[in-house]
């Protein structure tokens, strides 16, 4: 072990800096998704009017729907990005954000390994695993700082230095502000050392190791007291003291999470493509006896697991924490069964992975994922009603129209200052969050045409836009009805490549 740690060589670490680079350049998307439009909006809205009155929504046509601005900060940063470099500053920046998170992945992944060609591999793995969840996102910020966290709370254990403790706290205040929806799932990756720490206690003259799993030493005093002022900080938002309690409770109340894909349980293709990697732990495990990891990283793993079946979108949580558990078997693994057959790898390696041959072969790697993106456009008149919106602009009055709008488009209208019915802020239009009605679902009834009429009049809709190749149900009862509804857009004089969104106007 100790000649491996004596071969640590630069040329690798930069050369797997490159790897991790051109990795993040092959599975960022390029494509743009709904929440950016609205952040994008939001942003502008925060840079002009500034932090003290995020209290309200200003976007839709609904009276006074209160809002807590949960991303507040990454979409003023964001923003900031769009205004200096347009499109191309957002995807340049996704990219950013992906190295960054590949780079964490490394730095932890090695802390627990001390390897560097592993921690490397896994960190450019993890990134393939995760590339669905590379956009422009706040999530994708949130997902480095998760990372951050679990090594700063390892590095203080170790080290027992200040300066993890003060990250530590920082990390709180900008989750909080930045994706307020995660915020207490990051105080929550306190828990399985906390709970190791006073399970060794419990156990302390009895046995603590159990098969796989051993119980170690933990300081809690001062881990606890970090925690303490994470949670005293993150009470600060702009939006109302306690905003990252009271969002993520009225979430969970909610119906958003029955009712949105992302929130759904995962379907039975993405379950074996990403179970295969994640089971392997637990397989090695079990029939690799000498293997040992302890109990806080076996819960970190657990959990992600148990995430990943809920829903969807949880899969990246998954993805990392099993990334991170990889880097603490893989090690053992190696270090116990091929001792002697690593340490010629590693000179081998050591020789033959040139910084050249490397980049070579990461840059036939990246370009087999990258090719179909350097032919797509940001965002497509199949996607969202490029050319139905600027008629809208051009054509009605938007101070005196009350439009409904299919949910998939509402933040494209929004962000070209169309004020919507609702939009993919889904949250905002539900009870729980806003105290006065369940906008969410009427709008989800009206595109599949159910109680049109009696919508159209309580919320007094003058004019309505939908994808009528996706929402046929609601296509067919309003072109059936002429008393009611007359067809604005596209008339027979509309030249346009793609005439699926249809504009109305409700005759009353």
């Amino acid at each position: 072990m100790e000649k491996i740690k004596k071969l640590k060589n630069k040329r690798i670490v930069i050369t797997g800096i490159i790897l991790i680079l051109l990795c993040s350049i092959a599975f960022s998307q390029k494509k743009i998704q709904n929440d950016t439009f609205y952040t994008l909006k939001i942003g502008e809205y925060i840079s002009k009017n500034g932090i003290l009155n995020l209290k309200s929504d200003v976007f839709s046509w609904h009276d006074n729907l209160p809002y807590t601005y949960p991303h507040w900060l990454y979409d003023l940063m964001m923003f900031g990005i769009f205004k200096i470099g347009s499109w191309n500053g957002i995807y340049i920046s996704t990219i950013v954000f992906s190295f960054i998170l590949g780079i964490s992945l490394y730095i932890l992944c090695f802390n627990k390994s001390n390897k560097e060609i592993l921690s490397i591999f896994l960190a450019c793995l993890t990134l393939f695993f995760m590339r669905y969840f590379l956009a422009a996102r706040a999530q994708l910020v949130t997902f480095t700082l998760f990372i951050l966290t679990i090594l700063f709370i390892e590095k203080y254990l170790e080290t027992n230095k200040l300066r993890y403790g003060i990250f530590l706290i920082i990390i709180s205040f900008l989750i909080v502000n930045l994706h307020t929806a995660v915020w207490l799932f990051s105080l929550c990756l306190y828990l399985p050392y906390i709970f190791e720490g006073i399970l060794y206690k419990i156990l302390k003259n009895k046995r603590t190791e159990f098969n796989a799993i051993i119980i170690s030493k933990i300081k809690l005093k001062n881990l606890l007291l970090i925690l303490l002022i994470s949670i005293l900080v993150g009470i600060v938002h702009p939006s109302g003291f306690f905003n990252g309690f009271t969002y993520i409770i009225n979430t969970a109340k909610g119906i958003t999470l029955k009712n949105i894909q992302e929130h759904l349980p995962p379907n039975r293709e993405a379950m074996i493509s990403f179970y295969a990697f994640t089971i392997m732990p637990v397989f090695l495990l079990c029939f690799l006896t000498r293997l040992r990891i302890k109990l806080h990283e076996f819960i970190l793993y657990i959990v992600g697991f148990a995430l990943s079946i809920m829903s969807w979108r949880q899969f990246s949580i998954n993805v990392l924490f099993t990334c991170y558990l990889y880097s603490i078997i893989a090690t053992q693994f190696i270090n116990q069964y091929f001792t002697k057959i690593s340490l010629k790898t590693y000179k081998l390696l050591n020789r033959i992975f040139s910084p050249f041959l490397i980049v070579i072969i990461g840059t036939l790697f990246a370009y087999k994922y990258y090719e179909t993106s350097l032919i797509v456009n940001y965002y497509n008149e199949t996607d969202y009603p490029i050319e139905a919106t600027n008629w809208i602009k051009n054509n009605l009055d938007l101070n005196n129209i009350k439009l409904y709008n299919s949910y998939d488009i509402g933040s494209y209208l929004l962000y070209n200052d169309i004020k919507v019915f609702f939009d993919s802020r889904a949250d905002l239009y539900t009870y729980e969050f806003n105290n006065k009605d369940e906008i969410f679902m009427a709008g989800h009834k009206i595109e599949n045409g159910m109680d049109v009429e009696e919508a159209i009049q309580k919320y007094q809709i003058t004019h309505i836009i939908f994808d009528a190749s996706k929402w046929n149900d609601l296509y067919s009862f309003m072109k059936n009805d002429d008393e009611h509804f007359r067809l604005l857009y596209p008339t027979k004089n509309d030249k346009v490549e793609c005439n699926y969104y249809k504009v109305y106007e409700v005759i009353k």
